[in-house]
C-alpha cells in the first residue's frame, strides 16, 4: 500500500505565517508605569519592561525612556510631587539628560495642576517631542522650563502630531526665539482648562504656532511676554479657534495679546488690557466677544469693543488652574452665546448660569463663569452670648 505525502493546508500555512511575522514585529502593547520617586534618575535597562533606575525606584525620566524602547501608547500616572530636573545635558534626545523627550504616544496623569510639578529647573526646556506621534497630559504644572542660544519652546516642543493638555499649567518658562511655553510645527494643539502664565519668548510667550492648528477651550493666557510679536498667541502659519478664552495682561512690541490675524477666530473670548495692543491685526470673530480697545476688528454679533471686562486679578478661584473672576456688574456677564458654550467653565463651574438676574441662564464671556447673582444679600442669622449667667 502506498502511502501519499499529507500536504499543510493552505489556511494552517497562512495562520503560521502571521504568527511568525508577528514574532518578528513584536507586539503593540500598551504598558502603564506608576512612578513612586520624585528624583531625576535614568532607567537603568530601557526595553526590558520594567521601569527602575539603578537603585530600584520608578522615576518619570526612567519611565519615559522605558515608554520610548517599548511599542504602543503607553500611560504615566503621576502622583502628587515637585519632579525636578537636575541631569545637565542638551544635546541628545534619548531622554538621558536635559528635557525629557518623548518618542512614541505617551499619555502622563497627574494628581492636579496644584500637586503634581514637574519643574524644568531652567538646565533645559521641559518636554521634546521628538517624533509624529500623540501626547496627552493632565493635571499638571510644567515650569522653569529654560532655553537660551537658539533654542524654541521653553515648556513644550513639538513638530508634528498631536498635542492636548487638559487640566494643566504652563508658568514661566522661557525660550531665546520661539514659543515660551509651548512651540508647535505642524502639529495639532488641544487645550482644556489650561492656564499659561509667566512665559516669555522672542516670539509667542505664551505659544507659537509655526504652520498647525491650535484649538483652545476655557483657557486663560495671562502675563506672558514677547520681544517683538504675541505676548499670548503668535502664528506664523496655520490657525488659532479660541472658545471661552482669556487673555489679558500680556506684552510684546506688537500684538501684546494676539498676532496671527485672521487665521484666529474668536467665540465668548475676553482680548483686554494687553501691552502693545490687544490684537496685532483683525481676528475673525464668530460672536460675542470683548476687546478692551479697538485692534482685533470685532464685528461679529454680540461683539463689545472699547469694553473693559473688570477682571479680577489672577489667582485661584477653585478648579486645578488659576483664572481671572468677573465681578458683579461685569460686562461679560451672561453676554456670551450658548452655541458651542462648554457645558463648564475652566474651574469646572456648570455653564450656563444666571449670572444678571434675568431668569435666562446664558453663558459668560472668557474662561470663568459668574455664579453669583449681582446685590444678592447674605440672609444668615449669628447669635451671640452677652450674659453667661442665667436668671
Amino acid at each position: 500500500m502506498t502511502r501519499r505525502p499529507v500536504r499543510p493546508s493552505p489556511i494552517l500555512f497562512g495562520f503560521l505565517f502571521v504568527l511568525f511575522l508577528g514574532v518578528l514585529t513584536g507586539p503593540a502593547l500598551a504598558a502603564t508605569f506608576n512612578v513612586d520617586s520624585t528624583a531625576d534618575a535614568i532607567d537603568a535597562s530601557p526595553g526590558d519592561g520594567t521601569c527602575a533606575t539603578a537603585s530600584g525606584a520608578c522615576t518619570l525620566r526612567a519611565a519615559i525612556q522605558e515608554a520610548n524602547a517599548l511599542n504602543g501608547a503607553d500611560t504615566i500616572n503621576l502622583p502628587a510631587g515637585t519632579y525636578l530636573l537636575t541631569i545637565s545635558g542638551t544635546s541628545e534626545d534619548s531622554a538621558g539628560s536635559g528635557d525629557l523627550d518623548v518618542a512614541e504616544d505617551l499619555t502622563i496623569l497627574g494628581a492636579g495642576a496644584r500637586s503634581t510639578i514637574i519643574d524644568g529647573n531652567l538646565i533645559d526646556r521641559v518636554f521634546h517631542a521628538t517624533a509624529s506621534l500623540d501626547f496627552t497630559l493632565s493635571g499638571v504644572t510644567i515650569r522653569n522650563g529654560n532655553l537660551g542660544g537658539s533654542g524654541d519652546g521653553g515648556g513644550i516642543l513639538m513638530g508634528n502630531g498631536n498635542l492636548t493638555l487638559t487640566d494643566v499649567t504652563l508658568e514661566n518658562n522661557s525660550a531665546n526665539q520661539q514659543g515660551g511655553a509651548i512651540r508647535i510645527g505642524s502639529a495639532t494643539l488641544t487645550l482644556n482648562n489650561v492656564t499659561l502664565t509667566g512665559n516669555n519668548a522672542k516670539n509667542g510667550g505664551g505659544i507659537y504656532l509655526q504652520s498647525g492648528n491650535g484649538f483652545l477651550t476655557n483657557v486663560t493666557i495671562s502675563g506672558n511676554m514677547a520681544g517683538q510679536g504675541g505676548g499670548a498667541l503668535y502664528a506664523q502659519g496655520g490657525s488659532f479657534v479660541l472658545t471661552n478664552v482669556t487673555i489679558t495682561g500680556n506684552d510684546a512690541s506688537s500684538g501684546g495679546g494676539i498676532s496671527a490675524g485672521a487665521s484666529t477666530t474668536l467665540r465668548n473670548t475676553i482680548v483686554a488690557n494687553n501691552t502693545g495692543g490687544n490684537c496685532a491685526a483683525p481676528v475673525s470673530s464668530t460672536s460675542n466677544n470683548i476687546d478692551s480697545g479697538n485692534t482685533c476688528g470685532l464685528t461679529g454679533p454680540g461683539d463689545q469693543i472699547n469694553t473693559d471686562p473688570l477682571l479680577g486679578s489672577l489667582q485661584n478661584n477653585g478648579g486645578e488652574t488659576d483664572t481671572h473672576a468677573l465681578p458683579a456688574g461685569s460686562p461679560a456677564i451672561d453676554r456670551g452665546t450658548n452655541t458651542g458654550c462648554p457645558a463648564a467653565d475652566q474651574r469646572g463651574v456648570s455653564r450656563p448660569l444666571d449670572g444678571d438676574g434675568d431668569t435666562t441662564p446664558t453663558c459668560d464671556v472668557g474662561a470663568y463663569e459668574f455664579s453669583g447673582l449681582p446685590g444678592t444679600a447674605d440672609l444668615s442669622l449669628t447669635k451671640t452670648v452677652d450674659n453667661p449667667t442665667a436668671m
